[in-house]
């Protein structure tokens, strides 16, 4: 459900990227400072395999790697 990731799911991931791993390092660190940059930057993305009975989701990625 598309509404569902983008509503919750996202703003989930990303606050607890903040609370719980970058709040481990001190402000003034290059760690602190690299997952403030990706939290910043980087995209949250979900694939899905609708058939998930046979489908075989890995078979994808395995031909974007090739």
């Amino acid at each position: 459900d598309n509404g569902a990731f983008v509503g919750v799911w996202k703003d989930e991931a990303f606050a607890l990227w903040k609370s719980q791993w970058q709040s481990l390092y001190d402000k003034a660190s290059g760690a602190w400072a690299l997952l403030q940059e990706i939290h910043e930057t980087y995209y949250l993305v979900s694939v899905v395999d609708n058939n998930f009975v046979t489908g075989d989701i890995y078979a994808l990625f395995d031909k974007l790697c090739d």
